[in-house]
C-alpha cells in the first residue's frame, strides 16, 4: 500500500518539474517575441523622428513666408521670393538628410 502512495508521489513530483520547465520554455519564448517587437517598434520611431526633425524647420519656414507681411530685403523683389524660399528650404533639408545619413540614422 505504501508503495502506491510512494509511486504517485514520485509521478506528482515529476510532473511539477515538467511543468516549471514547461513555464521556463514559455517564458524565454514571450521575453523573445516580446524583445523583437520593441526592435521592431525602435526602427519605427527611429524613422519617424527623422522625418520630423526634417519636416519641422520646413514648417516654420512656411509659416512664416507664409504671413502677409513685406519683406523688401530679398534679392530679385517679389518675383525671386518664392525661389529663395523653396532654396533655403531644399538646403535645409538636404543637409538634414546629409548629417542623418552620416551618423547612421537613416
Amino acid at each position: 500500500m505504501a508503495f502506491r502512495f510512494r509511486d504517485g508521489y514520485d509521478q506528482l513530483v515529476r510532473l511539477s518539474d515538467e511543468a516549471a520547465l514547461f513555464q521556463d520554455r514559455v517564458t524565454g519564448i514571450l521575453e523573445a517575441h516580446l524583445s523583437t517587437i520593441s526592435n521592431r517598434l525602435n526602427l519605427v520611431m527611429k524613422v519617424l523622428t527623422v522625418m520630423s526633425t526634417i519636416f519641422l524647420p520646413l514648417t516654420v519656414l512656411t509659416g512664416v513666408w507664409g504671413m502677409n507681411v513685406q519683406v523688401p530685403a530679398f534679392p530679385g523683389g517679389d518675383a525671386l521670393q518664392f525661389w529663395w524660399v523653396v532654396g533655403c528650404m531644399l538646403s535645409m533639408s538636404g543637409g538634414m538628410l546629409a548629417v542623418c545619413w552620416r551618423k547612421g540614422w537613416i
